[in-house]
């Protein structure tokens, strides 16, 4: 992307660092840092790259199923 001077970065997200719940604070901290990273990553692009974004993409909420193995 650097030697072509455009491109997306995309990280994959959740609402995790945003509306944390309980017994979740390893998860939510991840997604915070996650979070953390593509704002560093943008602001490290910055006025040498201006074509290059990156972007955190949080693509809803998901109800899945929790199964228990004894």
């Amino acid at each position: 992307m650097m030697s072509r001077g455009h491109g997306r970065i995309i990280n994959v997200g959740a609402f995790a660092d945003l509306v944390p719940v309980s017994n979740s604070s390893t998860y939510a901290a991840s997604k915070d840092g996650r979070r953390a990273l593509t704002k560093t990553i943008g602001a490290d692009m910055g006025n040498d790259y201006p074509d290059i974004f990156c972007v955190k993409w949080i693509p809803g909420y998901l109800n899945t199923q929790v199964i228990y193995l004894n």
